[in-house]
């Protein structure tokens, strides 16, 4: 499964931010994306979550920075409101948690998952969203990618995804994901980085 939930009021998406190593402009077709996706090898950025629900007036905001390397390297954390990070380093999951007296790793991390979330890390990588085996892919006018659940189980928690392309080579602007027709979680990027220089403990460090 590709949501790992933190204990908090946020849904955890570290799928999402694997959708920044595509390029764009270049986004008039698969092919064109999938041929830029090649010279991206790894990306940071921070990020902005927004949780909109039907019940609240105003959304719920979380805040954070991303950060992956090729093949399997990964480091998703939450800076605000609450902490909470995920480290992939070459593959090994970790996944640290806040518990109000600082943080605290989870044992309890699914392998499963984990490898989950790196088959997911080896398609967007390769631009290849036409071939994901999970989710239908239509591209649209404008550098907007529509992802549908394929599973019907998959659709009780995401009915869609919509991912809009940056006017920038190599850069997201968003991500919106449709849980239901009366929540939804909006991501933004910004401060992005493309094959930056990475210190190899950024996927060991705590904090």
């Amino acid at each position: 499964m590709l949501i790992v939930a933190f204990p908090s009021r946020f849904r955890f998406f570290p799928f999402l931010g694997l959708l920044l190593l595509c390029c764009a402009g270049w986004t008039d077709s698969w092919e064109s994306i999938q041929v830029h996706c090649k010279a991206v090898s790894a990306v940071s950025a921070e990020f902005t979550q927004e949780k909109h629900l039907a019940i609240l007036q105003r959304p719920l905001v979380s805040r954070g920075k991303f950060v992956f390397r090729s093949p399997n390297s990964l480091r998703w954390e939450y800076t605000e409101p609450v902490h909470g990070i995920l480290l992939m380093d070459r593959g090994a999951p970790r996944r640290i948690y806040d518990t109000g007296d600082g943080l605290k790793e989870d044992d309890s991390v699914s392998m499963e998952a984990m490898g989950a979330v790196l088959s997911e890390i080896s398609l967007w990588l390769g631009g290849r969203f036409a071939d994901h085996p999970r989710f239908t892919a239509g591209l649209k006018p404008g550098g907007e990618i529509l992802l549908t659940p394929r599973n019907e189980g998959m659709k009780t928690m995401i009915r869609s995804v919509t991912v809009r392309l940056s006017d920038t080579p190599g850069l997201i602007q968003e991500v919106e994901i449709w849980e239901s027709p009366e929540a939804r979680t909006r991501i933004i990027f910004s401060n992005a980085e493309i094959n930056p220089n990475l210190p190899d403990d950024i996927f060991r460090r705590i904090p």
